[in-house]
């Protein structure tokens, strides 16, 4: 990246770009840094964690104990407590587990690229009398995404015809005219500013939370102008987006931690499902697993196959094809 001083076009710094601690991580999180084979692997993680969440649920579900046995863990020794505290703290938590889950296999290539981000993008139909590019918004993106969710997957409009609203009327386009027609619709503070890129290119302008834009995810907004004519060809805002392109776009945000004061109060959840996780490796790790599996009573055989049947109806519609999940469940 190279920052230009815009009163003498003086190079002040150049830098690379996304190659922090921050990048790095993010790289880890996204994919293991394994392209398309860590997606699946990530994909899969998040698939069967869902799993492991309404099992869970079904299991501690009260019955004849009581709420009160639920939702207050039971201190004392031993591994009575540390199940207790695994389950308390399971049901606590399982929204937001479930909330952060559901947000980042949307991203995922399947189960998010293929079905539910499919079904859910902005119908590029709305743009009334507008040409459509063989490009789609994805194309924007660079190392990361970058483009909003709801947006990818729509077709650019195309540059070269009359249609459009009013937008630069000084006659001439260029940067800075576009700079200014992006002030007076409203793009104050920090924005993106995509140029045309071919013959039937668009200058686009956008804010949104991918880019870390805004704090806010309902001011999210797109707009395209035909690089010749100057006129505004579609401009998309959060209001325009499907019931799932308005969850996936404050998810999206509060997954990444730009949610503001909404992020940071999400933020104690990793400390207490860390908890959740030790808890469980104390009950149930190692030789305990083994010695409950071998202790195991034909009257647990009906529990455990309407737990198994569960499992498959529940992880049909993340990943059908990973059901091989511990077959032994179903054994007694």
């Amino acid at each position: 990246m190279v920052a230009v001083d815009p009163y003498t076009a003086t190079v002040i710094e150049t830098y690379p770009r996304r190659t922090g601690w921050y990048d790095f991580a993010d790289a880890i999180h996204s994919d293991l840094m394994l392209g398309v084979t860590g997606d699946r692997m990530i994909e899969v993680a998040a698939s069967l964690s869902l799993v492991l969440v309404a099992t869970g649920l079904y299991m501690w579900w009260p019955r004849q104990s009581g709420w009160r046995m639920a939702l207050i863990p039971r201190f004392g020794q031993g591994r009575a407590m540390w199940k207790s505290l695994h389950g308390v703290v399971g049901i606590w938590l399982s929204f937001f587990l479930v909330l952060f889950l559901i947000s980042g296999l949307a991203w995922a290539g399947v189960w998010g690229g293929k079905f539910v981000q499919a079904w859910s993008q902005f119908p590029a139909q709305k743009w009334s009398d507008v040409p459509l590019s063989k490009d789609i918004h994805a194309s924007m993106n660079h190392d990361q995404r970058e483009v909003p969710w709801a947006l990818e997957q729509t077709p650019m409009p195309a540059s070269g015809s009359d249609a459009g609203s009013t937008g630069v009327t000084t006659g001439v386009v260029t940067m800075d005219t576009i700079d200014a027609l992006a002030r007076s619709i409203g793009f104050d503070g920090r924005y993106q500013l995509n140029v045309p890129k071919g013959e039937s290119g668009v200058w686009t302008l956008s804010r949104d939370s991918m880019n870390t834009d805004s704090t806010d995810p309902m001011s999210d907004r797109t707009v395209h102008v035909d690089q010749y004519s100057g006129k505004i060809l579609a401009d998309v805002r959060y209001a325009d987006y499907s019931l799932a392109g308005k969850a996936m776009a404050v998810g999206i945000a509060l997954h990444m931690g730009t949610l503001g004061l909404w992020s940071v109060l999400a933020t104690p959840s990793s400390a207490f499902r860390s908890c959740s996780f030790a808890s469980a490796r104390w009950c149930f790790g190692g030789s305990v697993a083994r010695r409950a599996q071998a202790a195991c009573r034909p009257r647990h055989c009906r529990k455990n196959f309407r737990c198994g049947k569960a499992r498959l109806w529940l992880g049909w519609p993340f990943q059908w094809r990973f059901h091989w999940l511990d077959w032994r469940f179903w054994q007694c």
